[in-house]
């Protein structure tokens, strides 16, 4: 057949064109036996055929990678010398197995980016429960041992025969870039570094039986394939390392070591040592504190507690506001004590009953969160933000910190949406209460409120995503690094100026809601139907 004339063509593209010569071979041979309108539909079928593969080829992958590909695999003369049928048939197989592997990348990406959200909320549980963070890491890295091995046999061979397509999607190139830097190279240092001995001891011995078995007298050095290395010189031209550097012609009878070892030493010889070894202390450094900061902060908490227990009731709230700023603007301080802590404190020490001191609680965990982002943006990221050297370690102007600024430019939805939605919980927390009978409504208030920020401030759930998804210090002290605000055009600001009048009213309407939503709660509270509350005692 004609591809089977190519030697440089892989087996994948031979099978496609042979599948596509046969089904050319079919239409001609019905085309023989049919009559004129027989042609027409035929053309009529053309037609669409081409239309699909255009609509295709306009909502994937251009056409100058399709061209690539085949320029790269030595097929483009057979493709030139193919019927229009036949073309039109390998290039919608293309199109397809090229959409499949970029959904194949997209959730291999989400599943890492599962995994670090994971991991960060398991370091949020190991200030609350030590032993059950534990476990939990310990699963999370299992399951990330898994995944890796599984994504290395897998897609290896994969990405080697796609690497050209994959350079061209921006998060691939992120993704390599991060991989190849020194802080990448110090992370994994700073965890596989005790399996160095292993893999070298493991190395030797192999390449002392390979030695006794006297592989390398019927197998010449010279016979051995630098590929095999996996250090071709386009993938170390795309690495950013010379290949002067790097000496291939390796002799594995000469050395300790297997030829795949030594070349990977060989090319760890071209690293950056001496900002990998001072980032490898500095991750250290990062450890420990983030170890031991949770266990620290526990028993800190625990001695202002009793020292706070026979203070006045404004003293202390005062000091859990001060106490809960000065946490917050540690990096490795979680949240999650704090909050405890003053769910602790507060109620405990309120002289006008339990629940009151609940509800003072959720107002101080609610200006403790917000004046703790507001100190975090004024006083450490305008700071850093005038600092050149710093934006440009966040990388103002890369496309990821431009992505997320336009999701946080977005805006959310109205104020109908906002009236149906509060109906709607409002009604589901009057049945809650009656039929559940729950001690406190403070969860639904909580709920309502947040989602009524949400809503009446016009915040889209990518903007909730970024602002309350991610670690409290890293997200509001970069967004200001970045200056978001001051990059705004002229247009965002003059909506800015126009919303402003209305937000009040909105703002007004949320603090109107949310009093009658407390107001409810107390009301149809179980301790409000046994008797009065122990506030409402005393008047």
């Amino acid at each position: 057949m004609l591809a089977r004339t190519y030697d440089t063509a892989p087996l994948v593209m031979q099978s496609i064109l042979e599948a596509a010569e046969s089904q050319t071979v079919e239409e001609d041979h019905d085309n023989n036996n049919d009559n004129k309108p027989n042609k027409q539909t035929n053309k009529l079928t053309r037609a669409s055929t081409t239309t699909t593969v255009q609509s295709q080829q306009q909502k994937g992958i251009p056409e100058s990678i399709v061209a690539r590909h085949l320029e790269g695999d030595g097929t483009l003369d057979a493709f030139k010398q193919m019927s229009p049928e036949q073309q039109q048939v390998f290039a919608r197989t293309h199109l397809q197995s090229l959409k499949q592997v970029s959904r194949v990348v997209r959730m291999v990406g989400s599943v890492f980016l599962l995994m670090l959200g994971t991991g960060y909320v398991v370091l949020q549980v190991m200030a609350a429960d030590h032993e059950l963070a534990q476990l939990l890491l310990g699963f999370l890295f299992l399951g990330f041992c898994f995944f890796f091995v599984f994504l290395y046999v897998s897609f290896r061979r994969l990405v080697n025969a796609m690497s050209d397509w994959c350079y061209e999607m921006p998060v691939f190139r992120l993704a390599v870039s991060v991989a190849q830097s020194d802080v990448a190279r110090s992370v994994f240092l700073f965890f596989f570094l005790p399996l160095v001995p292993v893999v070298f001891s493991l190395s030797w011995a192999n390449q002392m039986i390979r030695r006794c078995r006297g592989l390398y007298k019927t197998i010449p050095a010279a016979a051995s394939k630098p590929a095999s290395t996996g250090l071709d010189s386009r993938s170390l031209s795309k690495s950013g390392v010379d290949i002067e550097d790097i000496d291939l012609a390796i002799n594995p009878q000469n050395s300790c070591l297997t030829e795949r070892v030594m070349s990977q030493v060989r090319t760890m010889q071209s690293w950056n040592w001496l900002d990998i070894i001072l980032n490898l202390y500095i991750i250290g450094i990062c450890m420990v504190m983030f170890t031991l900061s949770p266990r620290l902060l526990n028993v800190l908490l625990a001695w202002l507690n009793s020292a706070l227990a026979n203070l006045n009731f404004f003293v202390v709230i005062l000091s859990v506001l001060c106490v809960g700023v000065l946490c917050f603007m540690l990096p490795p301080v979680p949240g999650v004590p704090v909050y405890v802590f003053a769910g602790i404190v507060i109620p405990q020490t309120c002289p006008y009953g339990f629940e009151i001191g609940c509800v003072v609680a959720i107002g101080v965990g609610f200006v403790l969160k917000t004046l703790a982002c507001a100190v975090q943006q004024k006083c450490i990221g305008e700071v850093m933000g005038m600092n050149i050297k710093i934006r440009r370690q966040v990388g103002v102007n890369k496309p990821f910190i431009r992505a997320i600024e336009a999701v946080l430019r977005r805006q959310g939805t109205g104020m109908l949406w906002l009236l149906l939605l509060l109906l709607l919980l409002l009604l589901l927390l009057i049945l809650l209460l009656l039929l559940l009978l729950l001690f406190f409504a403070v969860v639904g208030d909580v709920f309502v409120a947040i989602v009524a920020v949400i809503v009446v401030l016009g915040m889209s759930t990518g903007k909730v995503a970024i602002l309350c998804g991610g670690p409290d210090w890293p997200s509001f002290v970069q967004l200001v690094v970045v200056r978001i605000q001051d990059n705004n055009n002229n247009k965002s600001n003059i909506n800015n100026n126009n919303n402003n009048h209305n937000n009040k009213k909105q703002l007004l309407l949320l603090l109107f809601i949310l009093l009658l939503f407390l107001l409810l709660s107390f009301i149809l509270s179980p301790k409000c139907i046994e008797g009065p509350l122990p506030c409402w005692r005393e008047f």
